[in-house]
């Protein structure tokens, strides 16, 4: 993030928008690939889930994740709701995220920003996102930490 300020959200397609003519049904693994490889050409991560608690949590020292936390008596999750960043509603069963400038230069209205949506400050720089909701092996039903995508700064 250029900026150092990070839209969280579900839905950012109303200023970030693909065809999806031709593309895969999102219900399949290669349509969510699609859809998260067209966003990401636009300037937006973006990845398909269920409809879960999801949030943003730090990992390390420009390291976050995405990841829907554990909630069974059994295992103790990683990451806590009193450590997110950001709480994603999944409304639209999926995450986005882009850079909150850019955003606002591709005609993004704060005013329609509402308790959805979440502003993160974040250390400026190119970050890569890694979505792993398309991935063969990946099990959205685990009863571990549901980790959707890692998040790292490049530079």
């Amino acid at each position: 993030m250029p900026s150092g300020r990070l839209l969280v959200t579900d839905d950012l397609r109303p200023v970030y928008d693909f065809d999806r003519t031709g593309m895969a049904s999102l219900n399949s693994a290669l349509g969510k690939a699609q859809a998260a490889e067209a966003m990401e050409k636009l300037g937006c991560a973006f990845g398909s889930t269920l409809n879960c608690h999801l949030g943003l949590y730090p990992t390390g020292d420009g390291t976050y994740v995405i990841a829907t936390p554990s909630y069974t008596e059994d295992v103790h999750p990683r990451f806590p709701d009193s450590a997110d960043l950001a709480n994603i509603c999944t409304d639209l069963w999926a995450f986005s995220l882009a850079d909150y400038s850019d955003w606002l230069k591709r005609g993004g209205d704060p005013s329609r920003l509402d308790w959805s949506d979440t502003v993160v400050d974040v250390t400026p720089g190119t970050y890569q996102v890694t979505y792993h909701g398309a991935e063969r092996a990946f099990d959205p039903d685990s009863v571990d930490d549901v980790i959707w995508a890692h998040i790292e700064r490049s530079s």
